[in-house]
């Protein structure tokens, strides 16, 4: 690993799919990763276009990941966020910036080509307490990429939902609090459609880090325990979705989907 650039750069906040290294990595293969932070007076949605947003609301927080951007970084974030067809706009914001520790602060490429960040982390003897608890600061100029076009709440796309998903384990294993993404962006990630219409002992898996069971008809939400109690009570044929955590490792090739964990 190299350490991390003398050189004061672009500081980027990410509260969507950047949240996935792997993602960012390949969007930005000159960045470094910096910390986690705190936006205020922001609450975070799914627009009608069916990706994340952010729009003003006293009292609230988003949290997200921070990287610097390397050369070319900024005109790749442009291309990707859809800055000149108006998906986005570019804004630059204060925020509070949790550094995390030094051994941290390196290549976001590496964080994902050396094992992911739990492994990384790991290997640094570090924790995500740790870096939690890692002394806040105010940025006043962080590079935010935000649509004032799509602000209506909408529905998540299918594959932006996976996205997140990896996102999310990311950012927790990075010290953002697991209560935000429970609070803020569960509740709209997972109530998006069944992918498909199936008997109830079949699955349809979208990567997410808890169980639920739910039945179309009635909406009924039961618990991991109860799921297959239930399942054999039913007597009929309905539409239900399993969620349930997804093994992710991480390789020379990026992070892989394997086999649900139980």
């Amino acid at each position: 690993m190299s350490g991390a650039p003398t050189a004061p750069r672009q500081l980027y906040f990410a509260y969507g799919s950047n949240l996935w290294l792997k993602q960012m990595a390949t969007r930005c293969p000159n960045s470094y990763y910096v910390g986690r932070a705190v936006l205020p007076d922001y609450r975070w949605l799914i627009n009608e276009r069916g990706f994340a947003n952010i729009v003003p609301a006293s009292g609230y927080t988003v949290h997200g990941l921070v990287y610097e951007l390397g050369a070319g970084d900024e005109a790749r974030l442009d291309r990707s966020e859809g800055v000149s067809k108006r998906a986005y706009s570019k804004d630059y914001l204060p925020l509070l910036l949790h550094r995390a520790p030094r051994a941290l602060r390196i290549p976001t490429q590496s964080l994902v080509e050396d094992g992911g960040p739990e492994r990384v982390i790991g290997a640094l003897q570090l924790q995500r307490t740790s870096a939690r608890k890692h002394r806040a600061y105010l940025h006043s100029k962080v590079l935010v990429y935000i649509s004032y076009d799509y602000v209506a709440p909408g529905d998540p796309r299918t594959e932006y939902v996976d996205r997140m998903n990896y996102g999310i384990r990311d950012a927790i294993a990075m010290g953002v609090p697991e209560d935000f993404f429970q609070t803020a962006l569960y509740p709209l990630l997972t109530a998006r459609r069944p992918c498909t219409t199936l008997p109830v002992d079949s699955l349809c898996v979208p990567v997410v880090p808890q169980l639920y069971l739910h039945q179309k008809l009635g909406g009924v939400g039961l618990p991991a325990t109860h799921a297959k109690a239930h399942h054999q009570n039913m007597g009929h044929t309905g539409t239900v979705i399993i969620r349930r955590p997804v093994g992710v490792h991480y390789g020379t090739g990026g992070m892989v989907a394997s086999s649900p964990v139980p």
